[in-house]
């Protein structure tokens, strides 16, 4: 397990229960670590820890965690605990921990990084589904970050696991996205590159289409800030012609 500077060391406690094991991964807001449960025979999860919070992100972000925590699907992972540290404290959000390897990885292992028709049909059906059960909700959830590295193939049992629902929200047609979520992937549809664009569920459909182009071609598609761009500049070439 990779090594990492994090707030929680190997043998923190939380809750008098979760004992950190190690550190899954690091982002700027927000840190994933391997826990295991005293109180559930050292069963092992995956405790999301979204820090650096205002005052108005974290009402906002714990709404969004119980909203989570309703969810039930068999592509996705169960959340089964959620709790902060004070007022305006880090918010913890505990997943069942899938073991297993991401697309991203396993696409890289593949001959041409190109998968076959069966195989992708395999791998991106349950997804697919999942995605179908979150915009059937009322009011639609919203992902917002499907990409093959959120996208689990477990060692056990044969179905891919949506990861990383720690962002997911529901629509809400006047909500742009927050400038924390605007890193650029080939993933994201356009609007999530605005501040005055709204997310809805072709933002996710955006994202399926991207990762199977991916697999099949084995390339990344160019991302949709870099084609509004090239769009942008066309008509100025054309000018000068």
């Amino acid at each position: 397990m990779q090594e990492m500077h994090l707030r929680l060391s190997r043998g923190t406690i939380l809750r008098g229960r979760y004992v950190v094991m190690g550190a899954l991964a690091r982002g700027e807001f927000s840190s994933l670590y391997l826990v295991n449960d005293k109180q559930d025979n050292q069963k092992s999860f995956a405790l999301k820890e979204l820090r650096n919070l205002g005052r108005k992100e974290q009402p906002r972000i714990l709404a969004e965690a119980r909203m989570l925590k309703r969810l039930q699907h068999p592509a996705l992972p169960d959340v089964h605990d959620l709790f902060s540290e004070g007022t305006n404290g880090p918010i913890y959000i505990l997943f069942d921990y899938i073991k297993g390897s991401d697309l991203e990885t396993l696409q890289l292992e593949q001959p041409e990084q190109r998968f076959s028709l069966p195989q992708i049909v395999t791998l991106i059906a349950p997804i697919v589904e999942a995605v179908i059960y979150l915009h059937n909700q009322r009011p639609p959830i919203i992902h917002g970050n499907i990409k093959p590295s959120n996208i689990i193939v477990p060692e056990s049992g044969t179905r891919t696991v949506l990861v990383n629902l720690g962002f997911a929200q529901e629509y809400d047609a006047d909500t742009s996205i927050d400038d924390t979520r605007q890193d650029v992937s080939a993933y994201r549809a356009p609007e999530q590159y605005s501040k005055s664009g709204g997310i809805s569920q072709g933002t996710d459909i955006y994202a399926l289409g991207a990762i199977l182009y991916t697999l099949f071609t084995g390339t990344v598609p160019a991302d949709a800030l870099a084609l509004s761009l090239i769009h942008i500049s066309e008509p100025t070439r054309q000018a000068e012609i």
